[in-house]
């Protein structure tokens, strides 16, 4: 019996995984994950990148194939509590020395300390440009905007649990389970009545979501009023991913979506197996998930339009996905773009040039 091809398509400018279900990227075994962080990088040609933060071997990544390789260049201290992605590069908070940034296409860190005046960071997080939030153990939450700059720290000398960044508002917990948020970047801060211990936060809009050790809450109004969501009602919430409008949330259990604001879910974990969900990654084509210490990838619009045939928003179908013997690849294509196919193992198998709008690629002698 013939096995199915897994397709990974390069098109001028784009990336995307094709796949019909999740793919674990076969993380090595041994390493305790804190952080999660994906990425497009369109440097030379499309491709992904997956870094993961571990507490003791430092950073690991993972490009488009196996097999994942560290990358700790400047790194003095492998001891990682978080990870963070902006606009230029990566941050992670360490237990003792900090922050080290890395800028996209270096592979190398960097101390960046200036202003931070705590070493131990346990939280870090930053928005889709490079305003990065540092959550420090009795330093409190310090700003840094721009890059391997100086940082400016925004609240009183606090132990910090948590940070989270959206736009222009800034929210803390702190060890006391105490929940803070600032509309202005930091200028002002005001307290929010948390519902229960604080685990992960996301925004929608103007709608908050509040992930606690007791289940989902959410708020239409920044934490003045607050409903539980149902469905996740007792359960530890893990972690919180937001792409667009729709919300992801992992728990011990599997990971879940939302395309309403919360009012409806849908479990897609499918064939993942070991179903504790630690963290979520969501980038231009992909989301990844850690389960069980493990790392599973799946093609973005799968999950959020709940086909993998047709994606819309690339303008892109592919058909059929998997395949046997020829697929078919249509597409709004104006520059020559390159198919790389890869078998189940993540294993690249044949690459085809594609310069047509519609161009069928044998496949049958590849199974």
């Amino acid at each position: 019996m013939k096995k199915s091809t897994i397709i990974l398509i390069f098109l001028t400018g784009l990336t995307l995984s094709l796949n019909a279900q999740w793919q674990s990227l076969n993380f090595p075994a041994g390493n305790t994950i804190t952080g999660l962080a994906s990425q497009v990088d369109n440097f030379y040609i499309p491709y992904v990148e997956v870094y993961v933060s571990t507490y003791g071997n430092g950073v690991l990544v993972w490009e488009n194939t196996p097999p994942w390789f560290t990358i700790n260049n400047g790194l003095s201290n492998l001891n990682i509590f978080s990870l963070t992605t902006s606009e230029s590069g990566h941050s992670a908070g360490t237990d003792g020395t900090g922050v080290f940034q890395e800028p996209f296409g270096l592979f190398g860190w960097y101390t960046s300390n200036n202003g931070i005046s705590e070493y131990i960071v346990g939280s870090v997080a930053a928005d889709q440009h490079d305003t990065i939030i540092a959550g420090t153990s009795g330093g409190g939450v310090c700003i840094l905007t721009g890059w391997l700059g100086t940082w400016s720290r925004i609240t009183d000398l606090l132990w910090i649990k948590s940070v989270y960044k959206y736009g222009k508002y800034i929210y803390y917990s702190d060890f006391s389970n105490e929940l803070f948020i600032s509309p202005d970047n930091g200028t002002t801060w005001n307290k929010i009545d948390a519902v229960h211990n604080v685990t992960a936060l996301a925004m929608i809009g103007d709608t908050l979501f509040e992930g606690t050790d007791n289940g989902l809450f959410r708020s239409p109004d920044y934490g003045s009023t607050w409903s539980e969501v149902s469905l996740f009602s007792g359960s530890p919430i893990q972690c919180l991913s937001v792409y667009g409008t729709t919300i992801f949330a992992g728990i011990n259990g599997g990971i879940y979506s939302s395309r309403n604001f919360g009012d409806d879910w849908r479990n897609i974990s499918d064939n993942i197996t070991g179903l504790n969900i630690g963290f979520i990654s969501i980038n231009d084509s992909t989301i990844y998930v850690e389960a069980s210490n493990d790392i599973w990838g799946r093609l973005k619009t799968d999950v959020i339009n709940g086909s993998s045939e047709h994606h819309a928003d690339n303008n892109v179908a592919i058909y059929p996905n998997p395949a046997t013997e020829i697929i078919t690849v249509r597409s709004n294509l104006k520059k020559p773009g390159i198919v790389n196919i890869y078998d189940d193992l993540g294993r690249l198998i044949k690459t085809e040039p594609l310069s047509q709008n519609k161009q069928q690629i044998k496949v049958g002698d590849l199974t």
